[in-house]
């Protein structure tokens, strides 16, 4: 019976891993950068909806944050 074993670059998976949260993270901020525009520009829209508006820009930063530290 032949043996099989499995070797895994770990290097390569940690670049991996990393541009991929990187590349997330880089677009979360995009939307979050867009949406603040579009309240400078629309400053009733923030009166109408506090709530997910307090949530986005507390939760979103924590939770990229807690990506990066891993």
């Amino acid at each position: 019976m032949k043996s099989s074993t499995i070797s895994t670059n770990y290097a390569v998976a940690i670049v991996d891993s990393r541009s991929t949260l990187t590349n997330a993270s880089e677009q979360v901020i995009n939307v979050l950068n867009n949406t603040a525009t579009q309240f400078t520009s629309h400053p009733f829209t923030v009166a109408a909806s506090w709530l997910p508006v307090a949530a986005v820009f507390g939760f979103v930063p924590g939770l990229i944050t807690g990506l990066k530290k891993g």
